[in-house]
């Protein structure tokens, strides 16, 4: 005869078994369940980049299976339709100062400008600083441009050889890089210096001065590290607000004229970081990073008009900015981390974003002047497989550009009345589509050459 202890147990033992399962199990797809990372875009009319995001999605997810992430158009809905607390990253292309300061994400800069000591070569950034006028821009680690490309040893080594001549020296001082400027400025146009004067330049200069020139030096013979706030402030000063605001509007300064009107106010500065900082700052660990808080609501003052300084704030990515307050940060950083330096991705970011549309500009000139060979008309069928045995494009990426920015531009230099009058005549077209044609070829071939 059983015992009610016996009965109880022969009931209570498979009850026990199927809670049990019904735990793990439960708990197994709670577990399973991925994290969904939301990530706003805010470029997505940039040719390409919805396209790539689409790529960088896919690959990412296979790489990560317990992430997800969701691409949301903010660009293409208005701003207070996406609540930007919803997001985990958002990216803002820095050129948009006005989108920066009123998401309140610009810091105040003025102490780093009196710790910098550059009265002498900043004169009206000095000036603002004495009268107590704060001076707003991005953290000095904001450097949008790198974060998903950087360019080829080669095309430093290029760009170097190139601006050789007119630097004429490995050992700089703010006088140098003072004269640097103005030579830049006179020799705009001159064929050793191709597509170098303005903004890229800027860039250019900065990757070349820290792989090949070694320190500068400050008045005081003290060498200035080159990614400190000091040399950035100054180069970036130099090479655009020196050109623009100091000396007469000869050439026009491609940053911006609302950055300028608010320079001039003493209002904003735009402020740029290096190359090298994101790449060396992403090896840190995740809690060394003290992130800029986004908004809280939509009654947040605009940054422009009641300034908020942002004290304390180590970093603030400006083109993938990630929500201090969001709960997936460490997912949100590994895909900002994968856009940012996974190779693979900075060539498929270079060739749908850039390349691609590049060729897309160039080609319909080719059909109207110069029948090419159909390996030049293949090219873009061959960036855009993700399945093709893709060359190393990157260093030829800024070659590519220069050729289709300068065979446009040419065809607007010889219009009698402007750009608009009329079309150059056929054979100069065709002549500098020769020349084009036979670098796109050795790009084709991975034997192009940057001295183009």
């Amino acid at each position: 005869m059983r015992t009610t202890s016996g009965v109880l147990r022969s009931w209570l033992a498979p009850l026990v078994l199927f809670w049990l399962l019904t735990a793990l199990l439960t708990h197994g797809s709670v577990q399973s369940a991925p994290v969904v990372v939301r990530f706003g875009t805010t470029n997505s009319t940039w040719p390409g980049w919805l396209e790539y995001l689409s790529w960088a999605k896919e690959v990412f997810e296979a790489k990560n299976p317990g992430t997800k992430i969701e691409i949301i158009d903010v660009a293409r809905s208005s701003m207070s339709q996406v609540p930007l607390t919803s997001l985990d990253v958002l990216d803002l292309p820095f050129q948009q100062a006005g989108l920066l300061a009123r998401l309140g994400i610009l810091a105040d800069l003025s102490s780093l400008l009196r710790e910098a000591d550059l009265d002498r070569f900043l004169p009206i950034l000095h000036q603002y600083t004495r009268s107590g006028q704060p001076l707003f821009g991005l953290p000095i680690w904001v450097n949008p441009t790198i974060i998903l490309y950087r360019h080829g040893d080669d095309l430093q080594q290029a760009i170097y050889r190139l601006t050789a001549p007119v630097i004429g020296s490995s050992r700089w001082s703010w006088d140098a890089l003072g004269n640097f400027a103005v030579k830049l400025t006179r020799h705009q146009n001159d064929d050793r210096i191709p597509e170098l004067a303005g903004f890229e330049a800027y860039w250019h200069f900065l990757d070349i001065a820290y792989h090949q020139l070694g320190d500068l030096y400050d008045r005081s013979g003290s060498a200035v590290r080159i990614n400190s706030s000091v040399f950035t402030f100054a180069t970036s000063y130099v090479l655009h607000w020196y050109l623009a605001v100091d000396r007469p509007f000869t050439y026009p300064v491609p940053f911006g004229n609302e950055d300028q009107e608010w320079f001039i106010q003493g209002k904003a500065v735009m402020r740029l970081g290096t190359a090298r900082d994101l790449w060396e700052l992403s090896g840190m660990a995740l809690d060394q990073y003290e992130l800029l808080p986004l908004p809280k609501g939509p009654d947040t003052p605009p940054a422009i008009r009641h300034p908020q300084a942002r004290s304390g704030s180590k970093i603030g990515l400006a083109s993938l900015q990630l929500v201090a307050s969001s709960p997936r940060r460490s997912e949100a950083w590994r895909w900002i981390s994968f856009l940012a330096l996974d190779r693979d991705a900075a060539m498929r970011r270079m060739t749908m974003t850039r390349t691609v549309p590049a060729l897309r500009e160039i080609l319909p000139l080719y059909v109207r002047y110069v029948p090419g060979p159909a390996s030049l008309f293949s090219l873009v069928e061959e960036v855009e497989n993700p399945d093709a045995a893709l060359p190393d494009l990157i260093p030829q990426e800024a070659l590519l550009v220069q050729t289709r920015n300068s065979l446009l531009r040419s065809a607007f230099d010889w219009a009698p009345q402007g750009p608009r009058a009329s079309h150059p005549p056929a054979d100069i077209v065709a002549r500098r589509l020769d020349e084009v044609r036979a670098q796109l070829e050795k790009i084709l071939s991975g034997e192009a050459s940057t001295k183009g």
